[in-house]
């Protein structure tokens, strides 16, 4: 049985209709310093389209795809944003990950804080 969710989100990508092949430098590129010895087992490598563009910082686009059947804007059962992506002529750069401002959730900070309160009290 081959696994065929996110390697990132979890998604189903078999059942969401976003079951492609990019180029060997786009895989390279958006696997580079992550691969690891069980990622060589089938269905190990998988990345639905949003995780794979997020590793990349850009969208795919015509020129990122082989000439895989699997590839076809004619293949039935295809996502609307695969789909999109398997037509683009051009790719664009995705927005930078918005900062979260303040203490990260659960910080030990808060702690002294609350305690710093109270003794003031």
């Amino acid at each position: 049985m081959i696994t065929t969710q996110c390697c990132d989100c979890g998604l189903g990508c078999g059942a969401a209709g976003e079951w492609y092949m990019v180029t060997e430098p786009v895989w390279t590129e958006a696997w580079r310093d992550r691969l690891k010895p069980w990622h060589s087992l089938p269905g190990q490598t998988v990345l639905c389209i949003g995780c794979m563009e997020k590793r990349l910082g850009r969208t795919l686009c015509a020129a990122d795809f082989t000439d895989a059947p699997v590839n076809s804007p004619k293949f039935s059962g295809m996502s609307d944003r695969l789909r999109d992506r398997l037509t683009a002529t051009t790719s664009a750069p995705l927005d930078p990950p918005k900062r979260k401002r303040g203490r990260p959730k659960g910080s030990k900070d808060k702690l002294k804080r609350k305690r710093r309160r109270s003794a003031i009290l």
